[in-house]
């Protein structure tokens, strides 16, 4: 039973390594010898001094052998520290890449139920980020230490029992009461661990979520309860700190314990000296061995401890790579067809979505897809129409049933083979954060630019592309926000094309294209379903008129299937067909339309060029100030004043300890060699009286000194947290446009800065402090006892501090550049995580891994650099300390043999300086986190010092204002800051009655969408002015301003948590009451109450567990519980099937009475109610006035054009 268990911890511990290879392998040998020497070089300095002291201590000086074995000795040392070093932080940095290469592609193979119950992306990043991080750790740098501290382990308890074996066994019960604190202590931490970490992460997703969604944050004036809802989740953090503090203080004042062992040392040791059974020297250092040896025992279960969690968190890694998902993007087995016709079947369908079994979508669906065709799927909003697309992906596989290709069961086919037949365009246009043409590339792998320049001709996407500065390599921004919603379609669509697919699956492919865009596109989609099948699922009519057959969808069956012509006579989809008939006669003509195009050349305002330049050189100036960030992040904790003060004086005190502990060793050791016994014993036993009093000094003055420091890192942590997310959540949506501030970069900012706050404060400074007062009393002291030692001790000292600096600064300079690639490589694996069916679509997570690998790889040379350095540095460092014991004790024989100096001052000042020089060393050793610790003030301060451009949601002139609703645009000029030479919007005047609605219709990217952002705020004109009730907006209290205001956007944005949350979203204390009115207005009453958990039912993340129709209909219910005086509508409608969309218009129409409102559309059927149409192009208004007015102005006219493209 042993043997089985000792074999699975062996297991358990191999398995850390299998990410190595052979070149590991070998640099692990070399880095186990680098440790070993380290570890045994302090016994045998020890042994080496106890020789030399001994002569001392008998006025026998003559310390030149000894002094020259400690320079041998130090040679060694130098090859150990440098083995030690390079070794374990290379082979540490090459294994974890390779195990966050394999972690992220595995995640990204893995089927979608997978995504939907076992992981969320929170889960993805805290593996790939920090769980990586400590199996990093323990297969480098911890199992170095653990090595060396066996090592120095084994050496110094052999070094005790050689010099006094008597004094080592009659101590060395006490090493478990040295240890019993550390064991007490390493059970709270890992508890209070996970209670902080809990803590975090909750705070965590609700900033990711409102960064991620900041325009829905601000257009619903949810600053505040955003702000609420994260402070209050960083409430438990302070509680736990505080616990850990105290804990952490009562742990090392017991280990004042230690100078109860040394007075228990100082005792025995005296009456073995006194029977001549040992020497002073002997004594002294059998003593030092045995306290090293405790020490090093404490840490070899430090040690393991932490090669334990990178156990625990390689297990939770392993969790997910032995995870082989049932529908596997990656396998090879399966069928691949010799020839695809296209025939596509459902066989009696049963599927339920795994996240709710419960549920039924789909039951006994049934339907055939002819080779070839073009076969329709219309119905109403959440009747399973998506989900007939996600099995035809194999997004999941149904419960019961087939699905088959040309036959086959599609579960028998290869699957990457499968969806490299399909191309797919979602209802929803999903980019990610990068260029346009490498978003396009993912379409297929190893396309070509000619290929993929191509596809952007068909998706008639190529010629708004080529208008940008930049062309194909223009980012297009966090999902896509650089571009309107009709050009990131457009892309999507090119994307599908790029591969030349067998099968196209369009859901809804046209929905956000005005209808100019939309007929082009549908020519060119109809061109490409040319001798290839295809399924289109729309909600307009009109996007299938090319459609060979029709099937309507009810309730997750197929009710009618046929050709249009077959069923738009009555039944379902005749009374769909009736509710889409346009007004008028005008799709009976012919001719070609006036095309109004933009311009490809931009014009340019001289003086609105020179005020960006401006703004920008004293943005730049700004940020060149030099500035003490740290100070400023310190005196953030001036509210917890007086727990600095007590803090301090605890510090103080501990630093004071060592100088006296030298000192008392320095008696001790001398009264050894007196030669009157009746003196020794005197002096010993007062010497040990004053160590026991020592631990009870120790045990005060620690546990004071952390609680109070930890109170205060905790207070820092949570104040830094709030108040970057306060400034975050006040900043432009501009600053958010720029990359370097995506949602991932920032969160991860949030979380990295609060944990190095909080060590800096907690531990660090403490250290500071304490190192401080240790060296001012122990310099002052040792040039008192001897000035000559002093001088030759601290001459040397600032070699080994610059080689201790040295390493530090490489240490640093690594961290930060490793900090800048980790934020990039979250946000890579966030965005392929909550994009996952897009990546499974279109089986690129083979080039998401590339990219991962690439970026990683510019981490790896630096590795290698920082690994050399690091250990030469560290070999020098402990070359010049042994080296300067060498010199030391030679000088030091000199100076006692001259009679200029006596044994104990020699060992006073001698232990003073070395012990004071490695203390600061070991301070050095940590400074990488006080340097880090800088450059997060640095990162904070960048972002608390930010001025947004817009007024804070408290300023303004005028507050609380009532608005009746009047708008006026006056000859406003607009570019986004991103792209400041392409103007939006150009001299651009409109104005807007009260309680009038106003349709704003245009080409995709003429600028309908901006006019939205700039009424919002979101964005201020760079000329003119935007006025409300004949005041300029921005003189109102932005707060008050965007209450009076209700938007629903074009793409609908759903946060964590349930309907019934979301809809409240809209108004603060809004009762049950008024949620399901909202939600009855919005005509989404009905398929909420059919669900298990009704208003309780969670939406997932994003709201990935709703249909698109769904999700859009919970926004509106959010906008109209706001009961705004203006409502913004920017495409409100689009995602709602015909009967659904009937409903919501009427709803929406009755919303309306008594409110301004601007209503953007591409469907012109929405707007047909409108008082007022103004058409928009070249950012400038072309026309405007009534329905009637504008197609009264024949072919001549924009608007006439607009709606002549719908036919």
């Amino acid at each position: 039973m042993k043997s089985k268990s000792f074999m699975t911890v062996f297991a358990s511990y191999k398995r850390l390594f299998q990410e190595g290879d052979k070149y590991d392998s070998i640099t692990m040998i070399f880095g186990t010898l680098g440790s070993m020497i380290n570890g045994l070089s302090l016994p045998a300095v020890y042994t080496i001094q106890s020789h030399v002291y001994n002569n001392y201590g008998n006025h026998t000086s003559n310390a030149n052998k000894q002094a020259i074995w400690c320079v041998y000795l130090a040679a060694i040392s130098l090859l150990g520290a440098y083995l030690e070093v390079s070794c374990w932080i290379y082979t540490g940095h090459r294994q974890a890449r390779r195990l966050r290469v394999k972690y992220v592609n595995c995640v990204l193979r893995q089927d979608a139920s997978y995504f939907d119950c076992k992981i969320s992306t929170a889960n993805v990043i805290e593996n790939v980020s920090a769980d990586i991080a400590h199996v990093q750790e323990a297969v480098g740098e911890k199992l170095g230490h653990f090595i060396e501290n066996i090592s120095l382990f084994v050496g110094s308890v052999i070094t005790a029992l050689i010099l006094a074996w008597r004094l080592a066994l009659i101590v060395s019960p006490f090493v478990l009461v040295l240890l019993f604190p550390g064991f007490l202590y390493s059970g709270a931490l890992s508890s209070y661990a996970k209670q902080r970490q809990a803590s975090y992460a909750t705070a965590g997703k609700i900033a990711e979520q409102a960064i991620s969604s900041i325009r829905v944050v601000y257009s619903f004036v949810a600053e505040r309860k955003t702000l609420e809802l994260y402070s209050g989740a960083l409430e438990e953090s302070i509680k736990v700190d505080r616990k850990q503090g105290l804990a952490k203080g009562l742990t090392l004042g017991f280990h004042g314990l230690r100078y109860v062992v040394w007075a228990l040392m100082t005792w025995y040791g005296g009456s073995l000296v006194a029977k001549g059974q040992a020497n002073g020297a002997q004594i002294l250092l059998a003593g030092s061995a045995f306290v090293v040896g405790s020490m090093a025992l404490g840490s070899i279960l430090q040690n393991l401890r932490e090669i334990k969690d990178g156990q625990a968190a390689l297990s939770r890694i392993f969790e997910v790579l032995e995870t082989i998902p049932t529908i596997d993007i990656d396998s090879s087995k399966g069928r691949v067809l010799d020839r695809v016709e296209g025939e596509l079947e459902f066989q009696n369908v049963i599927f339920s979505y795994p996240s709710r079994s419960e549920l039924p979508v789909l039951d006994d669906f049934s339907l055939h897809i002819a080779p070839g065709k073009t076969t329709a799927l219309v119905g109403k909003s959440g009747s399973g129409k998506s989900t007939v697309i996600s099995l035809l992906e194999r997004f999941y596989d149904p419960s019961n049933g087939k699905v088959l290709l040309d036959g086959v069961n599609i579960k028998n086919l290869q699957l990457k083979w499968y969806r490299e037949q399909i191309g797919l365009v979602s209802q929803e246009p999903i980019l990610f954060s990068s260029t346009i043409k490498e978003n396009i590339f993912l379409g297929k792998e190893n396309a070509t630019l000619e290929e993929v320049i191509a596809a952007a001709r068909k998706s008639d996407a190529h010629s708004f592309i080529c208008g940008f500065p930049e062309g194909y390599e223009t980012q297009v921004g966090i999902r896509g926000e650089q571009l309107s919603g009709g050009q990131k379609q457009r892309i999507a669509l090119a994307r599908a094309l790029v591969r030349n697919p067998a099968i196209l699956l369009l859901d809804e492919a046209t929905s956000a294209l005005d209808n100019e865009s939309e007929r082009t596109v549908q020519r060119a989609i109809q061109e490409a379903c040319t001798a290839r099948t295809a399924l289109v699922i729309a909600h307009k009519l009109r996007a299938i008129e090319s459609a060979d057959l029709v099937a309507v969808v009810e309730a997750g069956k197929v009710v009618e299937y046929g050709s249009k012509q077959d069923l738009k006579n009555e039944g379902a989809f005749a009374e769909m067909f009736q509710l889409q008939q346009v007004e008028g006669d005008q799709s009976t003509r012919k001719g070609s339309p006036e095309k109004f195009r933009r311009k490809k050349t931009q014009e340019e305002n001289v003086e609105d060029v020179v005020q960006t330049k401006l703004a920008r050189k004293d943005r730049i100036e700004q940020s060149g100030k030099k500035r003490n960030d740290f100070i400023r992040l310190l005196l953030m904790n001036q509210p917890e004043w007086k727990y600095c003060l007590l803090g301090i004086a605890a510090a103080v005190s501990i630093g004071f300890l060592h100088p006296i502990f030298v000192a008392l060793g320095a008696d001790v050791i001398s009264s050894f060699y007196s030669d009157s016994p009746a003196k020794t014993r005197h002096r010993v036993r007062n010497d040990a009286m004053i160590f026991a009093a020592l631990s009870l000094v120790t045990f005060a003055s620690n546990t004071l000194q952390h609680y109070s420091f930890g109170s205060m890192g905790a207070a820092l942590t949570k104040r830094v947290r709030e108040k970057m997310m306060a400034k975050i959540l006040e900043l432009d949506i501009s600053w958010f446009d720029q990359e370097q501030h995506s949602s991932g970069a920032l969160t991860s900012r949030l979380a990295s800065s609060a944990s190095m706050v909080r060590t800096v404060v907690s531990d660090r400074i403490s250290l500071f402090v304490q190192t401080a007062s240790t060296i001012s009393v122990s310099v002052v002291a040792s040039f008192v006892v001897s000035w000559k030692l002093a001088i030759v001790i601290t001459s040397i000292q600032p070699v080994i501090l610059i080689c201790f600096y040295f390493r530090v600064t490489s240490l640093q300079d690594f961290a930060r550049k490793a900090a800048k690639v980790q934020e990039e490589v979250s946000e890579l694996i966030l965005e392929g995580v909550t994009r996952h069916q897009t990546v499974a679509a279109f089986s690129s997570h083979s080039r998401i891994v590339t990219i991962l690998e690439s970026r990683l790889e510019s981490l790896s040379k630096r590795v290698v650099r920082l690994s050399q350095a690091a250990g030469i540095s560290s070999g020098i460092a402990l070359f010049a300390l042994f080296s300067s014991y060498a010199l030391c004790l030679w000088y030091g024989g000199r100076l006692i043999a001259q009679g200029k100096t006596s044994f104990k001052d020699f060992l006073l000042t001698f232990y003073l300086l070395i012990s004071t020089g490695r203390s600061l060393a070991d301070t050095l050793w940590l400074s990488p986190d006080i340097s880090q610790g800088k450059t997060v003030a640095d990162l904070v301060f960048e972002i608390l010092d930010e001025k947004p451009t817009s007024k804070s949601l408290e300023q303004g002139s005028m507050k609380n204002q009532e608005i009746t609703g009047h708008i006026e645009f006056d000859k406003v000029s607009f570019a986004y800051p991103s792209r400041p030479e392409v103007f939006v919007l150009k001299n651009f005047s409109l104005t807007v009655e009260v309680a009038q609605t106003v349709a704003i219709a245009g080409r995709s990217g003429s600028g309908k969408s901006t006019i939205i952002s700039l009424v919002e705020r979101f964005y201020d004109p760079q000329l003119g002015s935007i006025e409300i009730d004949g005041r300029d907006i921005r003189k109102f209290q932005l707060a008050s301003l965007r209450q009076q205001i209700g938007l629903v956007s074009q793409g609908p944005t759903l946060f964590a948590g349930s309907i019934g949350e979301n809809i409240a979203y809209g108004k603060e204390n809004a009762s049950e009451s008024e949620i399901m009115e909202a939600a009855r207005t919005a005509n989404a009453h009905g398929f909420i109450s059919a669900l298990p958990q009704g208003y309780c039912t969670p939406v997932g993340e994003i709201g990935t567990q709703l249909s698109g129709g769904q999700k859009q209909r919970i926004a509106i219910a959010r906008a109209i519980l706001k009961r705004p005086r203006i409502l913004l509508l920017d495409e409100a409608t689009s995602a709602l099937d015909s009967k659904s969309e009937s409903e919501v218009q009427r709803a929406l129409e009755r919303a309306m009475v008594g409110k301004t409102t601007i209503v953007v559309a591409h469907m012109l059927s929405t707007i047909k109610n409108a008082d007022r149409i103004v058409v928009v192009g070249d950012g400038t208004v072309l026309e405007q006035g009534s329905r009637k007015e504008l197609l009264a102005r024949g072919k001549d006219g924009a608007f006439f054009s607009l709606v002549h493209a719908c036919d």
